[in-house]
């Protein structure tokens, strides 16, 4: 494999999904977070996310949307 393989997952709506979409601000720390213990386990990851319906209505802005905040923290 060449270069780092991305991930995509949908998840249905829940109220899991809404409590992480609530955090805002600590999405970073949460991301910050998980790459910190994967990278301890000797693997290297960096998450990106979108939300549906505060960060696109459909399937293409939700991926843009997640795209753009996974290579903002790269």
């Amino acid at each position: 494999m060449s270069g780092p393989a991305k991930l995509r997952c949908v998840c249905p709506p829940s109220p899991r999904i809404a409590a992480l979409a609530a955090l805002g601000s600590t999405e970073e720390a949460l991301a910050s977070r998980l790459e910190s213990v994967l990278a301890g386990a000797g693997l290297g990851i960096t998450f990106g996310w979108a939300v549906h319906p505060q960060d696109g209505l459909n399937a293409l802005s939700l991926y843009r949307a997640a795209d753009e905040w996974l290579y903002a923290r790269k």
